[in-house]
């Protein structure tokens, strides 16, 4: 390994009130969020210039008054015939500053995430990249959307926990941003940032069951072959019925149900969540007759 050493340093900064009644942690949890995002971001971009390429933040110095974390990449470099040989400090050094700088400016002046055009920035992120010319055939892939979402998400959720008068700013040798102040997001938001097609599918199988619900209308957890799966019953006639005692139900019965299975695909093509619901339940295996438990439809003959 070639380990190069780049001089991008930069800072991220958090004034905070102080004497303040607010929970004193929140000045480190917002540190320890922005670095984290800033490290999976930094990650990212060395592998649009080369699949070999590692990158690494290292805590440089840390001021007070106002707390400030001074940290630098660290760099990685396998030798490979798909780069150009020439001054990957200086050129990685730019185009890390450069790529972040641009990629939290994108970010300022948003009111809500739902105003991020992560195409956007996946494009102009694609520009910088073959600007540094280091590939022999430019090619260079582009930042994938979910590491751009959740690099957006972290960082709005790390400045969330800060108070009305704390700050959080971000400074490199391109300047300084004050980065907005955050919210924490829900998940349905972060599905569909993420999500490009959603599918659905409807199926009789037989689930074994390793946790019910009794109370409300938390999921149940199961087991289908080896696999556990956690699953919601919207048979709100038969889930009435067990609540009422009215039907017996045990970990290690299995139910027969009609389930409805909802696959969220990213952009990448990945898994970005599976949900599964039943939507009719139709018979209690007792554990000591379900032999069949692990059954898809086409062996329904044999129950």
């Amino acid at each position: 390994m070639i380990e190069e050493e780049l001089k991008s340093d930069f800072c991220l900064e958090i004034d905070f009130e102080e004497n303040s009644s607010e929970d004193p942690s929140r000045v480190f949890k917002a540190m320890s969020g922005l670095i984290d995002g800033i490290q999976l971001l930094d990650s990212s971009l060395g592998q649009t210039i080369d699949a070999n390429i590692r990158t690494q933040l290292i805590l440089h110095t840390i001021e007070v008054g106002s707390l400030k974390s001074w940290l630098r990449n660290i760099v990685e470099i396998a030798d490979d015939e798909n780069l150009e040989k020439l001054d990957l400090k200086v050129i990685l050094g730019k185009y890390l500053v450069k790529a972040k700088h641009w990629t939290l400016e994108h970010l300022k002046d948003k009111d809500s995430l739902k105003d991020v055009n992560i195409k956007e920035v996946q494009e102009k992120l694609h520009e910088i990249a073959e600007e540094t010319n280091l590939r022999k055939i430019p090619s260079y892939p582009l930042v994938k959307r979910k590491t751009l979402a959740e690099f957006y998400i972290t960082t709005s959720e790390s400045t969330s926990v800060l108070a009305e008068n704390d700050s959080a700013k971000y400074v490199s040798s391109r300047g300084e941003i004050v980065l907005p102040k955050g919210h924490s997001i829900p998940d349905e938001i972060k599905e569909e940032m993420v999500t490009q097609e959603t599918t659905t599918d409807e199926t009789v199988l037989v689930l074994k069951v390793k946790k019910p619900d009794y109370l409300g209308r938390s999921k149940w957890i199961f087991r289908h072959g080896r696999h556990p799966i956690e699953a919601g019953i919207e048979d709100e006639k038969w889930l009435s019925q067990f609540q009422e005692r009215k039907v017996i139900v045990y970990p290690g019965d299995c139910l027969k149900a009609r389930v409805r299975t909802e696959i969220k695909k990213g952009y990448d093509g990945e898994d970005v969540s599976v949900r599964y619901d039943l939507i009719k339940v139709m018979e209690v295996i007792r554990a000591d007759n379900a032999t069949q438990s692990t059954l898809f439809p086409e062996d329904e003959k044999e129950l």
